[in-house]
């Protein structure tokens, strides 16, 4: 309990810009994502996905 009282910085507060556009033209989103290559980001998800069975039911082993 002691630990999780103390004042700390959390992600929040640390990677939210300090004045995030709140209505953002849609042209200009879209010109955005054009810069990412989303091809390459899905084949490096895929290609570094691991799978990981647990039990939940360890009698039945």
């Amino acid at each position: 309990f002691e630990t999780s009282i103390l004042p700390y910085e959390d992600c929040c507060t640390v990677f939210t810009p300090r004045h995030p556009r709140t209505h953002p033209k849609l042209d200009d989103v879209m010109n955005e994502l054009k810069k990412v290559d989303f091809d390459a980001l899905f084949e490096e998800a895929y290609s570094t996905m691991t799978t990981e069975v647990k039990l939940i039911f360890p009698e039945y082993r």
